[in-house]
């Protein structure tokens, strides 16, 4: 039988220049180029890897406008060392794959390890308070003469106004009844579900309020007056007063957690959701990505109202 073909080796460059220290300087000189050149090379291959399907995706982009999300080449952007496209920060945002810290945009743990996962590498985009390579932020909120709303934009009981932004084809936002503007990703091309998806995340907490409004709690009559049950989509789990003290059981545990809030100060419901964003797996990254879908069913009910000039 043929035997196969040994595996290619490929020298590394710190073992070139190992080898260096071991020869004359006239080899060492020779050597030490091809040693940084091969550095190079090595650093530079996943953001190689990510341009080339990153022009693929865009290339696809021609036939369909439906081929990949704006989230996709957000993140394929990000991993060719470039910038994102204001919808793609916007989409990368929304998805709690990224935000924004002081005047920085920020990939946040979760987008990082996804974009590691895919082993594009991202060694650069770390916390804002280690070596960081961020993408500056315009100033997120700002007061400047001259911005004047063109449209209004009702979400629920919330009125917004919307006005171009300082700097070139860009967006800002405001409550009907302040006076800063918020500085938004999205530009007109967005559409206006993606601008009122934005205003929404920018001005709200939507994870909390999302929990709040569609967390059920219910008196579990097994365990008497003091067991008291909560459901969240797939979540369930229950809390206790016992002996005084509040108490947490998961959905597939039998132990009871100690929990250290006060249930004579503090309302059980309360307490219940407190202690689900903190000991349930999974549950933060769960509920944000259940959140993001209801924002944007919110923003796409949303009605917007032109402002015309000298009405506003």
């Amino acid at each position: 039988m043929p035997q196969a073909e040994p595996a290619p080796m490929f020298v590394t460059a710190q073992e070139l220049l190992d080898l260096a220290d071991h020869l004359p300087d006239m080899a060492r000189s020779l050597l030490e180029p091809l040693a940084a050149r091969q550095a190079a090379a090595m650093a530079a291959a996943p953001a190689q890897a990510a341009r080339k399907l990153l022009g693929l995706v865009e290339a696809l982009g021609d036939y369909d406008d439906q081929a990949a999300s704006h989230l996709l080449i957000g993140l394929l952007r990000i991993a060719s060392d470039g910038r994102p496209l204001s919808v793609e920060r916007t989409a990368l945002r929304i998805a709690g794959l990224a935000t924004v810290a002081g005047d920085q945009f920020f990939l946040t743990p979760e987008g990082r390890n996804l974009v590691q996962s895919l082993s594009l590498g991202l060694a650069a985009f770390v916390e804002p308070d280690a070596h960081a390579q961020p993408w500056s932020s315009d100033p997120a909120r700002t007061n400047w003469a001259g911005a004047t709303p063109f449209a209004q934009i009702r979400c629920g009981d919330k009125l917004f106004e919307v006005a171009d932004g300082p700097i070139e084809d860009t967006l800002a936002f405001r409550l009907h009844t302040e006076k800063d503007w918020v500085l938004l990703d999205a530009d007109r091309s967005a559409g206006w579900a993606e601008i009122g998806a934005e205003i929404l995340t920018r001005s709200s907490d939507v994870v909390g309020e999302y929990i709040s409004m569609h967390t059920v709690r219910l008196l579990d009559p097994s365990g008497g007056p003091d067991l008291h049950r909560f459901d969240l989509g797939s979540f369930h789990w229950w809390v206790r007063v016992h002996e005084g003290k509040a108490q947490l059981r998961l959905a597939d545990s039998e132990a009871w957690i100690d929990l250290p809030d006060d249930p004579k100060a503090e309302q059980i419901r309360s307490i219940g959701i407190r202690a689900a964003r903190k000991h349930i797996p999974d549950f933060a990254v769960t509920i944000r990505a259940q959140a993001a879908i209801w924002v944007r069913r919110m923003a796409h009910a949303a009605s917007v109202t032109p402002i015309f000039s000298g009405a506003a």
